[in-house]
């Protein structure tokens, strides 16, 4: 029968510091029998002599462990906080999204070493929640979860209406409201009254009967001047019959529209004023839409637009221009083919064809 083999002694201490460095340049948490497969000689330690060596680090704190990937499975290891980077992972992930995810889509969606369920990542961000670096949505429904967010629920709210009356065309008050009902009443009447702030959302007098309605453009005065059209036209018929002039009915459909307040003429030739320049500070919008921008959080080159309502040429060339002097570090998308035309056009363009998605302030040498 043949002997057991014996340990040969503890491992030294190059092996130990090895097997460490080995650990450190690993893409996720190893447990012994893995890690000791990568260990090279004359540094080889057996899986049986590792276990207590990686116990060592732990209480050292040079190491962290981890549960095994099956109830069964043994500890892991690994020199990084996996939580810190899950957390990261998912700022980074709810900054860029288009809407907002529950804490199951999330996990679903992170690509970190450690896999994150759901039940493990909720409580990541409900902290982040509480310390404002991203917002918590109303659940879709009574039955669904509770959602996180870049943006808070006032631009969750201003996409939802822009995108129901697009969808749907001009609407009551009341039915639009019943439309989004994820949001409350409170809730609501704040996400109308800022899009009608920023004159996003314009309201529809009555025609004939029935409520006003809201758009997300200005009412077609079409709409309002068949009557008047039907009456004009009866009016001109009977009036060219009479043999009037047609100058002379020119002049006077001319002067009723003046008189309604429509300027003829000279008031219609004027040369439109020039453009106002751009006095919106961009870094201070960041400031406010991004609580941690100035530890470098990304902001959505989309809402940053928004929110600062100008034209797109303009808020480009802003843009271009203060990343050139260094003091905003432009993000590339990295797939803009997979986009439509209009949301490569939310997006900054320079010369070169390329676009950005995102932006952050650029930090100084030393700054966290």
């Amino acid at each position: 029968m043949a002997k057991k083999k014996t340990s040969a002694g503890p491992p030294s201490a190059e092996a130990q510091e090895h097997a460490l460095a080995t650990l450190r340049q690993a893409d996720e948490p190893l447990d012994a029998k893995a890690l000791a497969k990568l260990l090279q000689e004359p540094h080889h330690i057996s899986a049986a002599d590792l276990a207590p060596v990686l116990e060592a680090f732990v209480a050292s704190g040079r190491l962290i462990q981890y549960p095994g990937k099956t109830a069964k499975g043994q500890p892991r290891y690994w020199d990084r906080d996996a939580g810190a980077i899950a957390r990261q992972a998912a700022l980074s992930l709810l900054r860029t999204a288009d809407e907002p995810l529950t804490a199951k889509e999330i996990a679903g969606t992170l690509t970190t070493p450690m896999k994150f369920p759901e039940k493990d990542l909720d409580p990541i961000l409900k902290e982040c929640t509480a310390a404002g670096l991203i917002h918590s949505i109303p659940p879709k429904t009574a039955k669904s979860k509770e959602r996180f967010w870049g943006q808070d629920f006032l631009e969750y709210g201003r996409r939802r209406v822009l995108e129901t009356l697009k969808l749907k065309g001009p609407l009551a008050t009341a039915k639009l409201q019943t439309t989004l009902k994820d949001l409350d009443k409170g809730q609501f009447d704040r996400v109308l009254s800022s899009l009608e702030e920023r004159g996003a959302v314009f309201r529809h007098p009555p025609r004939k009967s029935g409520p006003e309605l809201l758009g997300s453009r200005p009412p077609a005065p079409e709409d309002y001047l068949k009557e008047v059209q039907t009456l004009l036209t009866k009016v001109v018929t009977t009036l060219r019959s009479a043999n009037v002039p047609l100058d002379a009915l020119r002049r006077a459909i001319v002067q009723l529209a003046e008189g309604a307040g429509i300027p003829f003429g000279a008031g219609m030739s004027t040369p439109p004023a020039p453009a106002k320049p751009i006095t919106v500070d961009l870094i201070a919008l960041m400031q406010r839409l991004e609580p941690g921008v100035e530890r470098g959080a990304l902001v959505g080159i989309r809402d940053l637009r928004q929110a600062a309502g100008v034209p797109k040429a303009q808020f480009d060339e802003l843009m271009l221009h203060l990343a050139r002097d260094g003091r905003l570090s432009l993000h590339r998308h990295d797939y803009p083919a997979s986009l439509s035309a209009a949301e490569r056009d939310d997006l900054v363009t320079d010369a070169h064809g390329q676009f950005y998605v995102g932006v952050a302030l650029r930090q100084s040498p030393g700054q966290v």
